[in-house]
């Protein structure tokens, strides 16, 4: 009998840490340069890195892409809620605090890139 409580516990843990140790693992990427777009400024504002200068750069690349690409306005919502739905499982998955390295590595990236 001790030995089934034994074993029940340790598959009770092993089932625990392995559930904890998923939910760690990297999510989603973008995969399409107009997501990138939407996941950098969906960054920058959960970073608050905002600025006159972002703003202007966000709005000019992407005028420039939906120019180029001809992009519909369903294709722009569609990778625009993808987008989006990424930054938001990313920031939920670094729990307290952890989000300070990822604002410090893709938000500064993100503001670079809109500020060229």
């Amino acid at each position: 009998m001790v030995w089934q409580i034994y074993f029940f516990t340790a598959g009770c843990l092993f089932v625990a840490v392995a559930m904890f140790n998923s939910g760690s693992a990297a999510g989603p990427k973008p995969q399409t340069e107009l997501e990138q777009i939407y996941y950098d400024i969906g960054v920058i504002g959960y970073c608050g890195l905002s600025s006159d200068a972002v703003s202007n750069g966000f709005n000019r690349q992407l005028r420039e892409l939906m120019e180029r690409d001809k992009i519909t306005a369903r294709r722009r919502q569609d990778a625009q809620n993808r987008a989006l739905t990424m930054v938001e499982w990313e920031w939920d998955n670094r729990g307290l605090g952890g989000f300070r390295g990822w604002c410090r590595s893709d938000g500064e990236a993100a503001v670079e890139r809109f500020s060229n």
